[in-house]
C-alpha cells in the first residue's frame, strides 16, 4: 500500500523513530492499492500555560482512524476490513493536519505572496510540483517550483531539489534560459520540509502545443529549429571542454516557442552541470578580487571582451540590461553576496 507520512512534531528519541519506521514498513509491505496517512507527534491540547500534549501516531487508512502509542507500535495490525475509501482518508488527514492537503494532492491557491495558483504537474507527483501564478502585489506572472522533501526517503532529497535552480542560476547569461525571480529557499510555514523558487513566466507555448497550429508556417518552423540547435550548442558549450553541460530532458514539452521564433529550455531537473562550472569567467587580477562579488558589464565593455587575453576582474555577466538597476537586480538574483558594476561601464 501507499504510505504518506507527515511529521507534525519531532521525535523525542531514537526509539520513537524506530517504532515509526516499523509501522511504516509494515503498512508499505501490505498488498493493495489503498493508501495510509500517518501523522506523527500530533498536538491535540494547545495552551499558553504548558507544553502541548501530543498523540504519538495517528494512522488513517482503509480500516479507519487509529490512535497509536509508540509502546504499542510493534503490535500494530492493518489487516482489518476496509471501511474508508481513499477520498475519506485524505479528508480526515486534512481535518487533523491541514498542511497535509498540500502534500497529498497539491491543493494550493496561495503561497509565499503568490495567488491564483494553477497546478501544472500531475497530482500524484509529490516531490516536485510546478504552479503558474501571480504575485499579489507586483502582479508578476511566475512559474513556482515547490519541493516537498518529506516525499523522498533518501538523504539527498535537498540536493536533488536544488539541481534545477542551480542549473538555471549558472545559465542566466543566456536568453534561452528562464529568468530567476525568487532564489531557492524555505517555504513559509514549512521550514525544513519544503523548498521553493520562482522564475518569470515565459508565457510561451511548448512545441507540443504549438505543433498543431496551422498558422505556424513551415519556414517559420525551420527557423525555430535552427535557433533551437544553436541554443543547444550554447548549452553544451557552457561547461568545460572535458565536461560539457547536458540537459537530459529535452522533449516537445520542455522546449518553449517564443513569439520571436527563439526557444526557451525548461525542465532542468535532470541536467548535468559540472560542479566546478561557474558563471564567473576565469582570470582574477593579481592579488585576487572580492570573493562572492559579481561584476556586471555593459554589452560592449572592453574589459569583458578582452577577458580571455588579460587578467581582469570580469565577474562574467554582460548585458544587454535596460539600466544599471536591472543589471544589479539580475546579479543579486543569482545568489552572490556583493554586486558591483565594472568601473569602465558606469
Amino acid at each position: 500500500m501507499k504510505v504518506s507520512h507527515f511529521a507534525c512534531g519531532p521525535f523525542a528519541n531514537d526509539s520513537e523513530r524506530k517504532a515509526f519506521e516499523h509501522v511504516r514498513s509494515r503498512l508499505a509491505s501490505t498488498s493493495g492499492d489503498d493508501a495510509w496517512v500517518l501523522l506523527t507527534n500530533l498536538a491535540f491540547s494547545v495552551t499558553h500555560r504548558m507544553q502541548a500534549d501530543e498523540i504519538d501516531l495517528v494512522a488513517i487508512g482503509p480500516p479507519g482512524v487509529r490512535v497509536v502509542d509508540w509502546r504499542d507500535a510493534i503490535g500494530f495490525d492493518a489487516a482489518e476490513p476496509a471501511t474508508l475509501r481513499p477520498p475519506q482518508v485524505a479528508m480526515l488527514s486534512r481535518l487533523l493536519e491541514p498542511k497535509s492537503a498540500v502534500a497529498l494532492d497539491g491543493s494550493l491557491r496561495r503561497f509565499a505572496g503568490y495567488v491564483n495558483l494553477e497546478l501544472r504537474t500531475p497530482k500524484t507527483e509529490r516531490f516536485h510540483r510546478v504552479y503558474a501564478g501571480v504575485h499579489s502585489a507586483r502582479q508578476d506572472r511566475v512559474v513556482l517550483h515547490v519541493y516537498d522533501l518529506s516525499a523522498r526517503d533518501d538523504a539527498n532529497a535537498e540536493k536533488v531539489a536544488r539541481r534545477e535552480f542551480e542549473a538555471l542560476r549558472r545559465l542566466q547569461l543566456h536568453d534561452w534560459a528562464p529568468r530567476i525571480l525568487d532564489s531557492f529557499q524555505d517555504a513559509p510555514g514549512y521550514s525544513g520540509e519544503m523548498r521553493f523558487f520562482t522564475v518569470v513566466d515565459p508565457a510561451a507555448p511548448s512545441i507540443e502545443k504549438r505543433k498543431p497550429d496551422a498558422s505556424w508556417a513551415t519556414l517559420t518552423r525551420l527557423v525555430f529549429a535552427r535557433n533551437a540547435v544553436r541554443a543547444l550548442r550554447e548549452l553544451h558549450d557552457a561547461g568545460a571542454d572535458d565536461a560539457p553541460v547536458a540537459h537530459r530532458n529535452l522533449t516537445a514539452r520542455t522546449i518553449l516557442v517564443r513569439h520571436d521564433g527563439k526557444p526557451i529550455f525548461t525542465g532542468f531537473e535532470w541536467s548535468k552541470i559540472p560542479s566546478d562550472v561557474s558563471i564567473a569567467s576565469s582570470g582574477a587580477p593579481v592579488g585576487g578580487w572580492e570573493p562572492e562579488t559579481a561584476t556586471v558589464h555593459a554589452a560592449l565593455c572592453g574589459v569583458y571582451i578582452r577577458r580571455r587575453a588579460e587578467s581582469t576582474p570580469n565577474g562574467g555577466w554582460r548585458g544587454p540590461f535596460a539600466s544599471r538597476q536591472d543589471a544589479l537586480k539580475f546579479a543579486e538574483s543569482t545568489g552572490r553576496r556583493n554586486v558591483k558594476m565594472c568601473s569602465r561601464c558606469r
